[in-house]
Order: C-alpha cells, then structure tokens, then sequence
C-alpha cells in the first residue's frame, strides 16, 4: 500500500547514503512504493549544488531511464549539523506531512540534530509522523550508548524511535523466526538436548576501502558482533512468543541478551596492510577479525555454545549459520541444518541415509531449498524492507533499547586477547577451525 512519506537524510554525502539509502529508495520508487508527490531531502556538510551532488553519485541506477524522473524528487541542502540557526531553513520543506529523518551520521551527532529537531518543533506529531531513525552503531559503549538513549527519550515517544540494523532486513535473517514458528519439528528439536552448538559466519572479501576513519575506531568487535551477530543470536535463542506482534518479538529477544555471555575462547586478528589503508592510525591495534564463543545463560539453552566468526580481507564473501544437532549414533554423521543468508540464499538440511545397493552403508545427503532461485523481478534490499517498515510504523525487525543496552554492557566487558596478523586474501581463517568448543590451530 502507498503511503505519502517525506525523507530527510542527514549524512547525505556519506557511503552509506551512497551505496545503500538512496539505491533502496531508489528501489522503492521503482516499484512503485512511494507516491508521485514524495520529497528526499539530503543533507550533507559539503558546499555542492544540486547538479555536483547528483554527479557525485556515479552510480550504475543514475544511468536507468527511471532515475530522470525519480532525481526530481530529490533536494539537497549543504548544512553543519552543529550549528543551530542552519536548521531554521528546513521549515520551508516540513509541512503538514509525514516525515522520515534518517540519522546516517556518527552517534556523536545522533543528540545534536534530535535537539534542534525538536527546538525548532519538526517533531511535532500534529498531523503526520515524525519518525527518526539512528544508524548502527547506537553509541560507541554502553555509557555513550544509555547517554544517547536518555536524550532522545526525552523527546522523542518509543514509536518514534527506529534503532536500525540492516542485517534483520535480510531475507534469510527474517527467515529465521518464521522457519522456527511454522514448521513444528524444527521447534520439537530447538533445544539443548537435541543441538550440539551453532555457528554463525559472516565472512567479507574487501578490507576497510574507503571506510577507515569510521572502522578504526569500531573494529570488528563493534562493526559487526555487537549489533549484527548478537541479533541473530537473540533470533536463533529466543522463545517463540504467542504472536508475532513487535512488542513481543523485541521483549523475547531482549530476555536473550540479558543472559548473553562471552566466553574467554576468543581470537582476534588484523590483516597484514590494514595500517597502510587510507584513514588507520599507523599504530592502529583495532581488529579486522573475530572468533568468539558465546553462551546463552537460559533453561533452554543450558552448555549449547554459539560460535561467532566474522573478519575482512578473508578468502571469500559469504555469510551462513549452521546448526550442529546431537549425534544418535557413532557412526552417523552430523545433522546440520545450514541457512544461507549470501551470496546465495536458502536452506539445507543434512540427513543421513543408506546408499543406493545392496550395502547398508549409510551416507550423508543435503536437502536444500534455494529461496533466491523463486525471487521474481526485483527484490527490496534489506534496507529498502526496512525502510518500508518504517513507513508502516512495524518495529519487529528494529532493536529496542533493552537489546542494544544489553549487547554493548557484554561487549564492554571483554578482555582482548593478543593480535594476531594474517595475510589480506589469504586463507588464514582456515587457521582457526572451530571443533566442539575449542579454537584448535593447525
């Protein structure tokens, strides 16, 4: 359903506007999920007109027949986020309409631009919404993060507040509570007694690129355990609420979290180069790879580990969970139950079953499902199903304070280990293959 919805984007010359907001409204416009009469505001610092700010884009979509119209919807305004009187000028955009602000800028200025938003009254519910949207990551700690999480809750009402992550707006991510919900025996099985530990990879070709200045003072740990991983452990951990409304979703997620534990099993490295990249400290000690091992402190999930395993420059770009069950038999071999979430996406399943012959050897078999192989046409990204999301105002797939104040008090916690420096491209992760529990080096 078409809705009437204005965006503004603060941070509108960044590579996250760049490469993923304006492709997915760009999207969304395509396909005819925004109305004729909608406005994309874009606010960056640097001094561009409208003309050098569509150049700078160089993007494949620009070249479509599709963008000449879509481009004029867009407006852009060169603005300092810092300076109050810059903001008197967005009255002549905010009307009597539905508004969405997208903070797609560093945490440090997710207090600044809410405050004058609101000095200047923007965020007035009075006819249409005003929803504002925060970028991972919410804070940089926990005490960055619960300052940021008091200032805007002053101001703004909890369904104002959308805390993003593009990673629950993946097809197979959504997958993971709707695989449990509706078929039984996977829910029979979802349990200590019957799985051994799960593994969670999320494994990046490309280093930093032109991302240093921000990923040098995140790392891996931040960049991607804290928000991305830890919410699909909340997915794969959580209990099966009554239904599938989003209060109930984010509070069994919540209760996950809260019983979150990191283990001391941890490795972490850093790619051989990294400090040559464009923007890192020459004597940076942030990691480009994580290995960890995590526990859920639940009835249900008592000594079941999660293993958690992402890094930058590795051999290939992929990411995956794979649930270990329990084995019934020595000889058997493992089941394991595999949900692709890229490139490709879908789900195998591994049984065991006898091989064809007069033999009564048993042998492994895959039974999978390919979810990419039945898209049709083009798909919403993750951001482009997030963005609709909001529009609609469902919050099933966005974190609740609870969440996010939880992640960052575990991570907060951690003792690094010694870095470890391995070859950009190279199959170093090879050299930490997990096996029951332990990170066994060859």
């Amino acid at each position: 359903m078409i809705k009437s919805c204005q965006f503004m984007i603060f941070g509108a010359t960044g590579n996250l506007t760049y490469l993923k907001l304006l492709p997915a409204i760009y999207g969304l416009y395509k396909e005819g999920e925004l109305c004729n009469a909608f406005q994309l505001v874009c606010i960056g610092r640097k001094r561009l007109n409208l003309d050098q700010y569509l150049e700078s884009l160089d993007l494949k979509y620009t070249k479509q027949l599709e963008f000449e119209t879509f481009k004029n919807h867009i407006i852009y305004k060169q603005m300092d986020f810092s300076d109050k009187k810059s903001y008197e000028c967005l009255q002549d955009y905010l009307g009597a309409k539905n508004w969405i602000f997208y903070l797609a800028t560093a945490p440090r200025y997710f207090e600044t631009i809410t405050t004058y938003l609101n000095d200047y009254g923007y965020l007035k519910e009075i006819v249409g919404f005003r929803r504002i949207v925060f970028e991972k990551p919410f804070g940089a700690n926990f005490h960055d993060a619960k300052s940021i999480n008091k200032h805007i809750s002053k101001i703004l009402e909890e369904s104002q507040i959308f805390r993003i992550d593009h990673y629950l707006g993946k097809e197979m991510i959504q997958n993971i509570l709707l695989t449990r919900a509706y078929n039984s025996f996977f829910e029979l099985l979802w349990h200590h007694d019957a799985i051994d530990y799960f593994e969670i990879v999320i494994s990046e070709k490309s280093g930093v690129k032109n991302r240093g200045g921000y990923y040098d003072q995140s790392g891996a740990m931040k960049d991607m355990v804290q928000n991305h991983m830890f919410q699909i452990v909340s997915l794969l951990a959580m209990d099966l609420p009554e239904t599938l409304i989003p209060e109930s979703i984010q509070e069994e997620k919540a209760k996950v979290l809260k019983k979150i534990e990191v283990t001391d099993n941890i490795v972490i490295g850093q790619y051989n180069g990294y400090l040559n990249e464009k923007g890192i400290d020459e004597k940076s000690k942030t990691e480009t790879f994580v290995a960890l091992e995590v526990k859920v402190h639940t009835k249900r999930w008592k000594d079941v580990p999660f293993y958690l395993k992402t890094g930058k420059a590795m051999v290939e770009k992929y990411a995956h969970i794979v649930v270990h069950f329990k084995k019934n038999h020595t000889l058997a071999k493992d089941n394991i139950l595999v949900i692709q979430v890229q490139p490709e996406e879908g789900i195998m399943l591994r049984v065991n079953s006898k091989e064809p012959g007069v033999s009564n050897n048993v042998t492994p078999v895959m039974m999978d499902y390919c979810h990419s192989c039945l898209k049709y046409g083009d798909e919403p990204s993750a951001y482009g199903r997030l963005l609709l999301d909001i529009i609609l105002g469902d919050k099933s797939l966005f974190a609740s304070w609870s969440e996010i104040e939880s992640s960052w008090l575990a991570i907060d916690k951690l003792q690094k280990p010694e870095l470890v420096i391995y070859d950009k491209n190279k199959p170093w992760e090879s050299h930490i293959v997990l096996e029951k529990g332990w990170w066994q080096r060859d």
